[in-house]
């Protein structure tokens, strides 16, 4: 009788670990896609400044306007910074966001990128792996440079 209790036991106990173990893996699913989420829902107003910046200036904003936007006012945990690069189409370009070192390790060096088309239409697409996209930008971004210039648009984040 005790020797079936301890077999009881110790097979309760790796039950509960391995459902210990499976909880922890969703949670830090959860918490990655939480702070994808938050950032694609911080660019929203961005976007929009975006538009009506576009639909007066006829032009995709550069970095420096971003500034004078009061872009990089925008505090969200886990974005480092954001870069605005025209496409040579009127109004269209990309706004990408980078993420930061404090960011959870599956985003690190990973970025988001919203492609504005000139007919005013916003993509959201990302480096990001699939298991951690939000529904909002789960499309493969193309096949990106590495950047060196970080060092330059990260003060505007420091």
């Amino acid at each position: 009788m005790s020797r079936k209790v301890g077999v009881l036991s110790v097979l309760f106990l790796v039950l509960v670990v391995m459902a210990l173990s499976i909880g922890l893996a969703f949670w830090q699913q959860h918490k990655v896609r939480s702070v994808m989420a938050n950032i694609v829902a911080a660019v929203e107003p961005v976007q929009e400044k975006f538009d009506t910046f576009i639909s007066v200036q006829k032009r995709f904003p550069t970095v420096a306007d971003m500034g004078d936007m009061g872009v990089f006012e925008i505090r969200v945990e886990g974005m480092n910074y954001m870069i605005s690069r025209e496409s040579g189409y009127e109004g269209s370009g990309e706004l990408e966001v980078f993420f930061s070192d404090n960011a959870p390790v599956e985003l690190q060096g990973q970025k988001i990128i919203f492609q504005r088309f000139n007919d005013g239409r916003w993509v959201c697409v990302t480096t990001v792996g699939k298991k951690f996209r939000s529904k909002s930008c789960n499309a493969d971004a193309p096949e990106q440079p590495v950047y060196l210039g970080a060092l330059f648009y990260s003060k505007y984040y420091s």
